[in-house]
Parts: structure tokens; C-alpha cells; sequence
């Protein structure tokens, strides 16, 4: 009798401890999130579970999958982009934490070729837009622009091919890349901020609040600051709050 109380017990915490784990999906791209626990927003995550002592899953996916996952509910957060681009992108609202990165799309093309300040510059050219981005939410009309979606690393080859003039989009890892591309920062398609985005109920109030005061400890002290120094050092397009 007392087996089947042990048993029965243990199957219960079994339980109460799987309800209380959140998962979270991102999108698997260099710079950004990978599966070694490098890349920005990867270290800024564990850094804040491990501050705040959140219980969370990070589920890296392609991207396309990962939104799907989260708009259907098979996720419980999203790790990344905002309020804004989930009603814009996806057509949801979202309980948002606060940022933990700014970013903008840009149009950016190799140092060997002028910079792009206008969409004229670009009429008549062909230019590759990053994969996940809805061109109707950009601020100027793309129409008499013929755009193909991709992979950056594609795109970036058919760049240097010069089968493409320039890449829209934007790049969380800025040592490889702007050593090579260069942009007009005050030609900017659409900003926003990222942040860690939860599905809306009572339960993911507490868990955005808990992850807002992991992402202050670390502000405090300075783990935040050393994160965004090794992958951004002192680029301009992508800002600390």
C-alpha cells in the first residue's frame, strides 16, 4: 500500500513539474540562436534563466515553423521580435517582456558598390529579402522592385555573384557580415525591439515579470553589457535600451 502512495505520489510531482515548464521557440540562425548556446539572444536567455530561475525549454526551429508553433499554441513564448511585428507579421497580440535588443531592417549592399538611401536607386534591380518578412509592413512601396526571398547566406553569395543588388533585412551578427556590406542608417525599413513573447493568460504574466527581473539582475550586473559587446561592440543599428 505504501508502494502505490510512493508511486502514485512521484507520478504526480512527474507531472506538476512538466505543467510548470514553459517552452520556447526561436529560430535557429547564426548570431542569433544556435544549438551550442552560442549567439546573442541564446546568451541573453540562459543568462536571465539562470538569474531568475525560470523553469523554461528553448526549441530551436526554422523560423516559419517556430511563428507557426507559436500562432497555434504548441509553444507557450517566442523568443524575439515584439508586440508590434507579432500583430503585424502574424496577426496576434502577445504579453511582451521588456527588450532586450533593438533592430531595424535595412537595405544593404557591399562596400565596393554605393550605398542604397532610396528605393529609386533600386527600380528595374532585383534584391533578396530575408526569409519571414512580409514586404506589405515596410515603410516605402516595393512594387517596381522585383524581390526574392531566401536564406541570408544565400543571398549574400547572389550578392557577390551580382545577380542581386542588395539584401533587405536584418543581421544579428555583424563580424562576419559588415565587414563586407554597408547601409544608409537612416534609410530604415521597419524597427522594432526584441523581447521574449508569451501566448496571453494569467500564468504568462508571472513568468514575463519573473523574466523582466532576471533581464534587470543582469543588467545590474553587467553580464548583459558583456553579451552585447562580444556579438554588437559599438554597431549603431543594433541598440541597448
Amino acid at each position: 500500500m505504501k508502494t502505490i502512495h510512493r508511486l502514485t505520489l512521484t507520478f504526480l510531482l512527474s507531472c506538476s513539474w512538466q505543467a510548470s515548464a514553459a517552452t520556447v521557440a526561436t529560430q535557429n540562425l547564426k548570431g542569433w540562436v544556435l544549438p551550442d548556446g552560442s549567439g546573442y539572444a541564446h546568451e541573453i536567455f540562459q543568462a536571465v534563466v539562470n538569474e531568475s530561475e525560470l523553469d523554461l525549454e528553448l526549441s530551436i526551429q526554422p523560423l516559419t515553423r517556430a511563428i507557426k508553433n507559436f500562432q497555434d499554441k504548441k509553444v507557450d513564448c517566442f523568443l524575439g521580435g515584439d508586440q508590434q511585428i507579432f500583430r503585424d507579421l502574424v496577426g496576434i497580440d502577445v504579453l511582451s517582456s521588456e527588450l532586450f535588443l533593438r533592430n531595424n531592417f535595412v537595405i544593404s549592399t557591399l562596400k565596393t558598390h554605393p550605398m542604397i538611401s532610396s528605393v529609386d536607386q533600386l527600380e528595374g534591380f532585383t534584391i533578396g529579402l530575408e526569409r519571414g518578412i512580409d514586404i506589405n509592413i515596410l515603410k516605402d512601396d516595393f512594387s517596381k522592385v522585383e524581390v526574392r526571398e531566401g536564406l541570408f547566406a544565400n543571398q549574400l553569395e547572389m550578392l557577390k555573384l551580382g545577380r542581386i543588388r542588395a539584401i533587405l533585412g536584418y543581421y544579428p551578427d555583424h563580424k562576419d557580415i559588415f565587414d563586407q556590406l554597408h547601409f544608409d542608417p537612416k534609410f530604415v525599413q521597419y524597427s522594432y525591439s526584441d523581447r521574449l513573447n508569451c501566448v496571453v493568460s494569467e500564468s504568462n504574466k508571472t513568468l514575463i515579470e519573473r523574466f523582466n527581473q532576471g533581464l534587470k539582475g543582469i543588467k545590474q550586473k553587467g553580464i548583459y553589457q558583456q553579451i552585447y559587446k562580444k556579438y554588437f561592440g559599438d554597431l549603431n543599428l543594433l541598440q541597448q535600451d
